[in-house]
């Protein structure tokens, strides 16, 4: 399997969460490392289709998971763990 991010950004507002990022996933397991207000999340969110990007688009396989739905989300494997205060 590989999970393709294609010039994905998230604008909230005025405020740029995520700037054009691409990046091609095959099998494996990745982390992601940055600190408070990095977009972290957002990506993870955006890459598990629960939260729509303002440009761009994630494939799976070439199939592009918005269209996919809920067919996307029981094959999605993505955990987002926030720390508990």
């Amino acid at each position: 399997m590989m999970l393709t991010l294609e010039n994905i950004s998230k604008l909230y507002g005025d405020t740029i969460a995520l700037e054009h990022i691409n990046l091609t996933l095959e099998h494996g397991i990745y982390g992601l490392l940055g600190p408070n207000g990095a977009g972290k999340t957002t990506l993870m969110r955006v890459m598990a289709d629960l939260l729509v990007p303002s440009t761009g688009r994630v494939l799976l396989d070439g199939h592009d998971i918005s269209v996919m739905g809920a067919a996307f989300r029981k094959l999605s494997l993505i955990h987002i763990s926030e720390p508990t205060r």
